[in-house]
């Protein structure tokens, strides 16, 4: 039998370039898909917006959010 099981992880979202009114909106329905880090959390998911192309990257602490 298979289980049914979320793994839920608590990250930080940083945002980038999100300035104009959807961008704000798009902030707002993301923060609420996620769940509230603890604030000693090591993970860190990015969104970032480049000619109305939003990617996102995820990192660990320690780790380089750049893209390349």
């Amino acid at each position: 039998m298979v289980s049914s099981l979320a793994i839920y992880l608590l990250v930080q979202l940083l945002y980038f370039g999100l300035l104009n009114v959807i961008g704000e909106r798009t902030i707002n329905i993301l923060k609420h898909l996620s769940p509230v880090p603890k604030p000693d959390t090591k993970h860190v998911i990015a969104f970032a917006n480049q000619s109305d192309h939003i990617s996102f990257r995820f990192a660990t602490e320690g780790s380089n959010l750049e893209q390349h």
